[in-house]
């Protein structure tokens, strides 16, 4: 088998690894179970808590008509958001199918990224490391993966980040009209669907012309100032939203960071983050000091410039410290741009180190090594976890059954009965956070009532609840 073979070595590597990976998280979207609020996505969104009457989610008007209210009374992620509602609309076949879809093509395209201007074929296990990097790096997996509310919200939009990344980059590297138009419609696109995008998204821009900047070449790029106008249009529109308003008084806890809580928040995300990626950050920092440095002589600006997806994550992730809320599902968005460039350098450094000699000798039988381990690893990875999803999914609709029947019952506080999590034998990629949220949350539990049974917990929620617990007026004096 030739070199130039479609079916080489590394092309079979990445086949087998997509199918593998689509497969595994096939499985795991389907065992995870409804949470928190899907429930209340389930029918026609008319506010952020319940209604005195509640809809089912049926008809693609009704699609629109959620998406709008969640606009004027929740928040401006319209477009996440509408993924959502059309979600649960239609059938759950369809997501099921779309989910791992999306996470095996987020790796994909992270992958093009990492393997930008190297000889693939010198890199054959380079995909399944990143989708193991993404499967044990990047946080609350279940949350932003697999619950179907996370998930579109999340993964589903940062695909859409990666690959607007993507254009600018190849707008940049040839700037003409016609990309720019293009490459504007995704970035406004993307600015709209999550807070910190468009941000996100002119840090990367900014970070990629540093070395323009500084050789006072600005006039050649011209062009990148009309994504980063969509970038700042989109934000504009989303941060606009009258939901958000909304959202910040009637949502404990949400609002704008004070500068005292805005350099606990950095500090607290800042530690996180050494935590989550603290195997690849010292391959990140020898990447940089023997390939950017050392052997190709990069100043300050160039360092940036070439490590552009980590410096956008990054700032991404900081710039979180802005909500006066610590939000670690949020920093899904830019792990992920940040672990791009993490992953990417690590491939530049191996490449580096297979110019010595002796490291060159031993580097087939170490690849052929890697290879087999990656893939027991995916094997045993998906084995365990989906034993362990699958426990865990009988344990919680055994809750639910308990739930519903200390309701009929009349039990006291029959919204908060502990669903007991087997802690010691927990997955990793379990939506745990959500699952702890529906069981502590009365407003979930009413609304999972109310889907499972048909149950109108209006009464019972806002007028007893929410009143004695939160001291809240009554509906009528709203």
């Amino acid at each position: 088998m030739t070199g130039s073979s479609f079916f080489n070595k590394r092309r079979v590597i990445n086949i087998v690894s997509m199918a593998a990976v689509f497969v595994m998280l096939l499985i795991m979207t389907i065992l995870c179970p409804l949470l928190s609020d899907d429930y209340h996505f389930h029918y026609v969104f008319q506010s952020i808590g319940m209604n005195p009457v509640e809809n089912r989610l049926d008809t693609f008007e009704e699609v629109l008509t959620s998406t709008k209210n969640y606009y004027n009374f929740s928040g401006g992620r319209v477009l996440s958001h509408f993924m959502l509602f059309l979600m649960f609309s239609i059938s759950d076949s369809i997501y099921y199918v779309l989910n791992p879809l999306m996470f095996t093509l987020l790796g994909y395209l992270a992958y093009r990224i990492a393997v930008k201007g190297k000889d693939p074929d010198k890199l054959p296990v380079l995909l399944p490391c990143m989708y193991l990097a993404m499967l044990f790096m990047l946080p609350r997996f279940g949350d932003n993966v697999l619950w179907r509310a996370g998930s579109v919200n999340y993964l589903w939009m940062s695909v859409l980040l990666v690959a607007a990344l993507m254009l600018i980059d190849r707008l940049l590297d040839k700037p003409t009209l016609v990309r720019a138009f293009f490459t504007s419609l995704a970035v406004f696109v993307s600015a709209t669907t999550n807070e910190v995008n468009g941000g996100l998204m002119i840090v990367f821009i900014a970070a990629r012309l540093l070395p323009a900047l500084s050789e006072k070449r600005l006039r050649e790029y011209r062009l990148a100032l009309l994504p980063v106008s969509f970038a700042v249009i989109g934000t504009s529109l989303l941060l606009a939203a009258p939901g958000n308003a909304v959202r910040i008084s009637e949502d404990v806890g949400a609002g704008i960071s004070g500068p005292g809580r805005f350099f606990v928040l950095l500090g607290l995300y800042f530690l996180m983050y050494i935590h989550k990626n603290i195997w690849l950050l010292p391959v990140f920092i020898a990447k940089i000091v023997l390939v950017d440095v050392k052997k190709k002589g990069k100043r300050f600006t160039g360092v940036v410039c070439a490590n552009r997806y980590f410096v956008a994550g990054f700032a991404g992730v900081m710039a979180l410290s802005l909500e006066s809320r610590r939000f670690q599902r949020a920093t899904f968005t830019g792990m992920m741009i940040a672990l791009i460039g993490l992953v990417a350098a690590a491939a530049t450094l191996y490449l580096h180190l297979c110019e010595n000699e002796s490291f060159r000798e031993g580097r087939k039988k170490l690849t052929d090594r890697a290879i087999a381990g990656l893939m027991s690893a995916l094997v045993l990875l998906a084995g365990w976890n989906i034993w362990l999803m699958k426990g865990d999914g009988e344990r919680f609709t055994k809750w639910q059954d308990e739930l519903v029947a200390g309701y009929e019952s009349g039990a006291k506080e029959w919204w908060k009965p502990e669903y007991i999590m087997d802690r010691d034998r927990k997955s990793i990629f379990m939506a745990f956070d959500s699952l702890e949220t529906t069981t502590h949350n009365q407003h979930f539990a009413g609304w999972q009532m109310l889907y499972l049974k048909g149950i109108n917990l209006y009464r019972e929620v806002y007028e007893v609840i929410d009143v004695e617990y939160y001291h809240l007026p009554p509906p009528s004096e709203r």
